[in-house]
């Protein structure tokens, strides 16, 4: 019965225009599920005659490769980073690894199944779905640790080195900023998924690994850095608003990455940090495992949302008397 209701969903769509059905077009997801919605990539397969094809995920994702119904293709959304060729160049190559063969710019228009992109040395063109290689919506992500010291002697000597500040492109086409802390085994583990752990920092900024000057390394800190994928959104709001949403979509796109283990992605945050740990964890809590709220706090109007929408959720919360909050 649900197979019978989703074709009938179905056949009351309208496939997307024949440029997002080609081998190689660059499309985002919509209506793919949760964990799979904003996600963008290049199809790596001819649509079959159920209107699936495969869909390749950015590199930075480890290239993951998904089935999905042709009826949830997109055009890429504006501002979102690409590799294209220039007027007059051939085809470039599809295979992993080869994007090199064309230039930086960034998706700024759709019509009539063609993008119109703005290289970085500033000349639009306008460009077909099929020139469009590596759509990825992070910039600046290694995949592999640093080089320079441990991540757990850089949380003892106070450096950032472990760190890496990186960018995400919202829905919106907005630039947001996160720091990422690989472990130190991460490089030697292509076959391996690694916990998710995200930090909301409080006013003062910071990191999980850095969040402030005084505070000494911990063994808590010292076994995240170790163990788990750590990313640390740069908080753009203060103690008085809500958080941003950009931040549950950055960790949807995460979480779709082959090295990320999606059933083991958990929120944590200090003070403004942690009332943004229970918002966000109770506008996705289908995407977190589990949440530790630090010294956290949240309106009194807000309680019985919170209560509800977490009511199933694993929660370490931490308070104390003293926190004045």
């Amino acid at each position: 019965k649900q197979q019978q209701q989703q074709q009938q969903q179905q056949q009351n769509q309208i496939l997307p225009c024949e440029s997002l059905l080609q081998n190689g077009a660059a499309v985002a997801l919509v209506g793919a599920g949760p964990r799979l919605d904003g996600q963008v990539g290049r199809l790596a397969s001819t649509v079959g005659t159920d209107n699936t094809a495969e869909v390749m995920l950015a590199p930075v994702l480890g290239s993951a490769r998904i089935r999905v119904s042709a009826y949830c293709f997109r055009p890429l959304p504006n501002g979102t980073p690409v590799i294209a060729a220039m007027p007059g160049e051939p085809t470039l190559a599809l295979t992993p690894g080869t994007e090199s063969h064309g230039h930086p710019a960034v998706v700024a228009d759709f019509q009539n199944g063609y993008y119109t992109v703005n290289y970085r040395n500033g000349m639009p063109s306008s460009v077909v779905a099929t020139h469009m290689v590596s759509p990825s919506r992070l910039l600046d992500v290694p995949l592999k640790p640093s080089g320079g010291p441990s991540p757990v002697d850089t949380v003892a000597d106070g450096s950032r080195n472990a760190e890496s500040e990186c960018r995400f492109i919202d829905c919106h086409g907005q630039e947001r900023r996160f720091w990422l802390s690989l472990p130190r085994a991460f490089a030697g583990s292509s076959d391996r998924s690694w916990p998710l752990l995200v930090f909301l920092h409080g006013a003062g900024g910071g990191t999980l690994l850095h969040w402030s000057k005084r505070a000494p390394a911990t063994p808590g800190s010292a076994y995240a850095a170790e163990h788990f994928v750590v990313i640390s959104p740069v908080c753009e709001w203060t103690w008085k608003s809500p958080p941003h949403a950009w931040v549950v979509e950055l960790v949807a796109h995460l979480a779709a990455a082959a090295w990320c283990d999606a059933e083991r992605v958990s929120i944590t945050g200090c003070s403004m940090g942690g009332m943004g740990c229970w918002e966000l964890a109770a506008a996705a809590p289908w995407l977190f495992a589990a949440i530790a709220p630090v010294a956290a706090y949240h309106r009194v109007e807000r309680r019985r949302a919170l209560a509800e929408a977490l009511e199933s959720m694993p929660i370490f919360a931490v308070q104390s008397p003293n926190d004045e909050c």
